[in-house]
């Protein structure tokens, strides 16, 4: 009767909900443990009986927060996150800054790539001006420092040569998160004498690449 097939039914939601809770708990273990492609595939099984998951969503936003190649993927997790949670301040402020880390130093000066260095520091006046924060309102300081400081650290960049070119290339090489470089104990070429070499972002990039260029797979 009615009742019979109700029962299975609910057994079906139980085990469904049991299966969830236990994928959150899973990417949750994966992510104190550093484990980011661990955390997203059990958020992916949760999200895959759930679809509207918050803590999956967000659980999987952090994970690919961790990966320059998974940057735009994370933003829009945590913008889904904040659809169906709109009061999450977590979530809103790790979009925040998301969005912050995926503008280039070209994108902070207003400058195109191609410009000057006579171009690249008009725009850098402009900009540190802009965003100095002694003109900033009380409640915009925080956000006016922060940005005074990624201003200055573009410009400090793009007026050396030699550093630009380092930094275009980090741009050319960001999306997939490593870059190709000579493996210098594979002295007999057995594994084709070249080595991936991940990075997280523009520092980890430089240090990597301070000693040179890369000597394969340069674009």
């Amino acid at each position: 009767g009615a009742g019979a097939s109700r029962a299975p039914r609910e057994f079906r939601h139980h085990a469904e909900a049991l299966a969830v809770a236990l994928s959150l708990n899973s990417a949750q273990a994966c992510l104190r443990l550093r484990d980011w492609p661990g955390a997203v595939r059990h958020a992916d099984q949760a999200l895959a009986l759930d679809p509207q998951s918050v803590k999956a969503l967000y659980r999987r936003a952090i994970a690919k927060s961790r990966a320059e190649s998974t940057l735009d993927q994370a933003c829009e997790d945590f913008s889904r996150v904040l659809e169906l949670d709109p009061h999450n301040k977590e979530a809103r402020e790790q979009l925040q800054q998301l969005q912050a880390r995926l503008l280039t130093f070209y994108d902070l000066l207003g400058a195109h790539p191609r410009a000057t260095s006579s171009q690249i520091r008009q725009a850098y006046l402009r900009e540190a001006k802009r965003w100095h924060p002694d003109k900033a309102a009380k409640e915009d300081k925080a956000l006016a420092t922060q940005r005074f400081k990624d201003i200055a650290e573009a410009h400090e960049v793009l007026r050396d040569a030699q550093l630009r070119q380092l930094y275009d290339l980090y741009l050319q090489y960001r999306q997939q998160g490593y870059i190709d470089l000579h493996d210098p104990e594979d002295v007999n070429g057995a594994h084709g004498g070249i080595v991936q070499v991940p990075f997280e972002g523009w520092a980890d990039f430089r240090r990597i690449l301070e000693g040179g260029l890369p000597s394969a797979g340069s674009r």
